[in-house]
């Protein structure tokens, strides 16, 4: 049997991470830190995410920095900035 490549590593790292988010597994932090550097290593890694899997990872760093992302806050400011819009500001 290989070695797993790069992107299955990843792909099984973000599949613990899913699991550690629903146990509150105490090892999330490593697990990020483990993608963050193959990540940082190899830029080309980010393309082979799909977005359930930048989902899981977007969950899990909010769950670590204990931060809330306010996306209904900002569609509705974007929504009225464009209103206001005119051929000026093009």
């Amino acid at each position: 049997m290989s070695a797993m490549s790069t992107e299955e590593q990843i792909h099984t790292k973000i599949l613990e991470i899913e699991e550690a988010l629903l146990s509150s597994n105490p090892g999330l932090p490593l697990m990020l830190r483990t993608i963050h550097t193959a990540i940082r290593e190899d830029h080309s890694t980010v393309t082979i995410l799909s977005e359930e899997e930048i989902s899981i990872l977007v969950r899990g760093l909010m769950k670590q920095t204990m931060t809330q992302i306010a996306a209904d806050a900002t569609a509705k400011g974007a929504k009225k900035a464009l209103k206001n819009m005119t051929e000026d500001d093009i």
